[in-house]
This record gives structure tokens, sequence and C-alpha cells, in this order.
């Protein structure tokens, strides 16, 4: 769980998404947001807000969105090893 209470904002619209302050929660929410919207999720994500969550939390949930619509991953890179960032920070 986030530490922060956390809304996502629609910068175009100036509204607001409720949801829980868990990573999961929130992927659910943009996810939500995807299937109610006839734009692709590059669109959606540009014009979302997370207020609330640090930036390691936001790659989170950008690596977690991206893998569950478009089966992407995002890797994290070190001297010795590669972490998926969508499966291995649950």
């Amino acid at each position: 769980m986030l530490t922060n209470k956390v809304f996502i904002e629609r910068l175009y619209e100036g509204t607001t998404i409720d949801c829980k302050s868990e990573i999961d929660d929130i992927v659910d929410a943009i996810i939500e947001e995807y299937h109610a919207n006839e734009i692709c999720i590059g669109e959606v994500i540009g014009s979302l807000c997370i207020h609330g969550a640090s930036i390691e939390d936001v790659a989170i949930i950008y690596a977690k969105v991206y893998s569950k619509i478009e089966e992407d991953k995002v890797i994290r890179i070190t001297d010795s090893d590669e972490v998926n960032l969508a499966e291995d920070y649950d």
C-alpha cells in the first residue's frame, strides 16, 4: 500500500478518478479508464496524473498497465540482474 492518499486526475477535464492507495487498484482504475474510451493506451496514460505516488510507484504502475494491455515488458537492468517492473515489485 502506498503511504499517501492517491487519486488520479484527468488532466484535460479537471475531474478525478477515486481509487484505493494500492498499486494494483490504481492499475485497474487506469485500465478501466482505457476500456471506457476509444483511444489508445498511450493517449490515456498521457491524459492522466497520479497524485500522491512516488516516481518509483508511477514507474511500476506504468509497467503493469502496459504489461496487461500490450503485453509489454519494462525492465530495469543492473550490473548483475534484470528486474521486470511489472512482476518483481508485487
